[in-house]
């Protein structure tokens, strides 16, 4: 997959607590939380940094279950 488009401090502080959040609900390791989104998919890009304006407003965990929902929608497991 192609590198994320996190221009800024912020976008990454942001992807990086998506991730947790992510990981946390799944009771999974974040570092394969990072692989489905930057390796399996293109989440990391096309959702979390390309809306990054729009979802940074939101509860962190409702973003979580919107990326656990995009993921499984791509046939993705953690």
């Amino acid at each position: 997959m192609c590198e994320a488009r996190l221009a800024t401090e912020e976008q990454l502080s942001f992807a990086i607590s998506c991730i947790e959040a992510v990981a946390t609900l799944l009771q999974k390791d974040p570092r394969d939380v990072y692989s489905a989104l930057a390796d399996k998919t293109n989440l990391l890009d096309d959702y979390i940094a390309r809306y990054y304006d729009v979802l940074h407003t939101q509860d962190k965990y409702y973003v979580a279950e919107e990326i656990i929902r995009e993921l499984a929608a791509e046939g993705v497991e953690v």
